[in-house]
This record gives structure tokens, C-alpha cells and sequence, in this order.
């Protein structure tokens, strides 16, 4: 397969966008879980989870999140209704934003969300968010 990706440049309004957005999450996640508390930036963002606060291993975390992409794209989806179904699925979706060939400009953040059980003990999950300029167009294909 063969695509036309083209040349991002780094936003630094799109990355402090995305860091005001995630400092206004609320403090308890909801759901009792990470998960429930970043569930709309997933809906609209590109993200890699990475494995822990600490984690800095940014390009391994982003090749994770390419992987998972790929491996929902068995073949070149031939029309929209294809198109749609891949964007259905969180993972294929995920790598629609980041190969969207529109983008022109990148934004990302590092969030980092605690869980704090009753015996004070915290879980976190770490994700890197980046939100590209334009966006992908949902149910479409990214990459022409």
C-alpha cells in the first residue's frame, strides 16, 4: 500500500490546548477508572499509552499505537462503508488520525492519570496525546 504522508509541524498552540484539556480532567477519574476520565480524548485524538509516568520511551509507545493500527487494515478498505467500519474500531481510528495526509500541523502532550485506592496505594497510566491541524475527517480515508 502505498500512501502520501505529508510533513507536520510542530504547533505549540495546539500542545498547550491539549495540556489545558487534560489538567481540566476531573481529579477522580470516573468509572473509578483512568480510562473513564480520558475516554474523550480518545473519541478525537491521536494517543500511545505508554508504561509508566516515568516512561519516556515516546517513538516505541507511538510504534505500538502505528502496530495496532496496521493490524485492524488486513487490506486497503475499497470504499466509504469500509472506511467506516475501520473508524469504528478505537485502534483503527487511532492510526486514521495520525496518517491523515490533511495535517499540516502536530500538537502533543504527556497526561498522566492517577488512581488512588483506599490504602493509598496509586496506579497511573501515561499516555502521549497529539492532536493534528486538520484533523482527519471521520469515516473517511485518511490518506489519499
Amino acid at each position: 500500500m502505498s500512501v502520501r504522508i505529508g510533513v507536520l509541524t510542530e504547533n505549540s498552540e495546539l500542545a498547550g490546548d491539549l495540556k489545558t484539556a487534560f489538567t481540566q480532567l476531573p481529579t477522580e477519574p470516573s468509572a473509578g477508572t483512568c480510562e473513564g476520565s480520558i475516554a474523550e480524548f480518545k473519541k478525537t485524538k491521536f494517543l500511545a499509552q505508554l508504561t509508566d509516568a516515568g516512561d519516556q520511551e515516546y517513538r516505541q509507545a507511538v510504534e505500538k499505537a502505528l502496530k495496532a493500527g496496521l493490524d485492524e487494515l488486513p487490506s486497503y478498505p475499497e470504499n466509504d462503508g469500509e472506511w467506516q467500519k475501520f473508524w469504528e474500531k478505537p485502534n483503527g481510528a487511532n492510526l486514521a488520525r495520525l496518517l491523515s495526509s490533511k495535517s499540516t500541523k502536530v500538537g502533543c502532550a504527556v497526561g498522566t492519570c492517577t488512581k488512588t485506592d483506599e490504602a493509598r496505594t496509586g496506579t497511573s497510566i501515561t499516555y502521549l496525546f497529539c492532536q493534528m491541524d486538520p484533523a482527519a475527517e471521520e469515516n473517511k480515508a485518511p490518506f489519499e
